[in-house]
């Protein structure tokens, strides 16, 4: 049978996460385990307590602490690695030297554990949302890069256009009544409309996109801001053979809202709508109170939008397969600026469609107010 003293001193002199530490009557280390050899390294037989042991403060003693049988006592080591580590420490008087016994803190080592299990909790949250921005930016990126591509072109074109209609205008002024100049001009004037269209929708979607868009609010009739900008768009409507007809069922009364936006809204519905009619449709804008709340309806007979397209509507530069019936030029632009302005009145936009037979575009404004009697 192996004898318990014989066990134990096996167990002090393993590997086992136990210091054992001998010193001899002039606080030399005479002796030490496996595991405070790994811990220290081979070189430290011989060396001073104090050349072991950090005294950060300068109040260590050794042979106190084996006189007194001090216990618990928390105390760094230099280690091989060159990081100073944590012991509690027990001291123990023998007949010619002293024994200290150094164990590491398990509760402190859970408590490390679960630091470093949150740490790194931490660290994977955050590298999933870097993955996540560092995905939006390129998606940003990749916009940019569209946007500069089909601005540099959208712009080119009209530019070379404008520039050599005026280069021959100018060098023949004294025919600008003839039936081809002024056809010129109107060609000018069609394609500076395009630009500038261009121009300020890039302006107000990066307005808006950086969070700098201001309403002026004011309580006004909304009637009269519909009726005068369906009977501006009345000439392009006849223009492009299309009955654009008003159904304003609206009660008297009167709503907050930025009349440059809205009316930049209702202009973008009304376009877009007679843009994708065929000649001799009809467009309705109707507008009327729901459930508290202004809505207004602009409905056209054209082509429709594809359910897969749908979803798209709303963002800037959708790339959906419905065609204009006309050539008209689009900056991509107006829809994704006008669900901002939309939003900006904490109200609602959106779309219904069936292919093959029209769609129907919405918003609504809350807080109506009817006037009294």
């Amino acid at each position: 049978m192996i004898s318990r003293d014989t066990i134990l001193l096996n167990f002090l002199e393993s590997t086992a996460a136990l210091l054992v530490l001998e010193f001899d009557g002039q606080e030399r280390l005479c002796h030490l385990n496996q595991h405070a050899q790994k811990q220290l390294g081979n070189d430290q037989l011989g060396r001073q307590a104090n050349e072991i042991f950090l005294d950060f403060r300068g109040t260590f003693s050794l042979k106190r602490c084996a006189q007194q049988q001090a216990s618990g006592q928390l105390l760094n080591l230099s280690t091989v690695s060159g990081l100073p580590q944590t012991y509690y420490f027990s001291f123990y008087e023998l007949n010619d030297g002293i024994l200290a016994l150094g164990q590491i803190d398990t509760l402190e080592l859970d408590n490390l554990r679960q630091e470093l299990v949150q740490s790194n909790n931490e660290l994977n949250n955050l590298t999933r949302e870097l993955h996540k921005k560092s995905a939006e930016l390129t998606k940003l990126n990749e916009l940019k890069n569209h946007f500069l591509g089909m601005a540099a072109h959208d712009l080119r074109n009209p530019l070379t256009v404008i520039m050599g209609y005026s280069e021959l205008m100018a060098m023949e002024p004294e025919n600008f009544k003839r039936p081809d100049y002024l056809h010129l001009l109107n060609d000018i004037r069609y394609l500076s409309d395009f630009m500038l269209s261009m121009i300020n929708d890039l302006l107000d979607i990066s307005i808006i996109e950086a969070g700098k868009l201001s309403l002026k609010l004011h309580l006004q009739d909304f009637s009269v801001l519909l009726s005068k900008t369906v009977e501006i768009n009345q000439v392009f409507a006849q223009k492009s053979g299309i009955e654009l007809v008003l159904d304003d069922q609206l009660p008297p009364g009167k709503i907050s809202f930025d009349t440059p936006r809205i009316k930049q809204v209702l202009n973008n519905l009304i376009s877009n709508a007679l843009k994708f009619s065929p000649e001799g449709q009809k467009v309705i804008v109707n507008a009327s109170l729901m459930s508290g709340q202004l809505q207004v309806s602009v409905i056209d007979n054209g082509p429709g939008i594809a359910k897969g397209d749908m979803s798209k509507l709303f963002q800037p530069y959708p790339d959906i397969k419905t065609k204009t019936t006309r050539e008209d030029r689009q900056t991509g632009l107006g829809l994704a600026i006008s669900r901002k302005i939309i939003n900006a009145h904490n109200g609602r936009i959106w779309a219904e469609s069936v292919l093959g037979q029209g769609s129907t575009f919405t918003f609504s404004l809350p807080n109506f107010y009817l006037s009294e009697g």
